[in-house]
């Protein structure tokens, strides 16, 4: 079964966040397989094709940004 490709956000040790196109799941994989090049690359969740590069080492959580943002105060 294909993972559904959704949003997460990624959250740093200093508490900056950024969205990313992807479930946590694909997010924590590909930070695992990229500690040992200490950069991921993703790509920005904003409608736009922006590339940023996570240094692994300073992310501090994953989460799953729902498909539907009512319950969290997002129209």
């Amino acid at each position: 079964m294909a993972e559904r490709e959704g949003k997460s956000k990624i959250v740093f040790a200093g508490g900056v966040t950024i969205e990313v196109k992807g479930s946590a799941d694909q997010i924590q994989r590909e930070i695992s397989r990229s500690r040992a090049a200490d950069l991921a690359k993703f790509t920005k969740a904003n409608g736009h094709q922006v590339v940023v590069y996570v240094v692994a080492a300073n992310v501090a959580y994953i989460e799953e940004v729902p498909e539907d943002r009512s319950d969290v105060g997002f129209a």
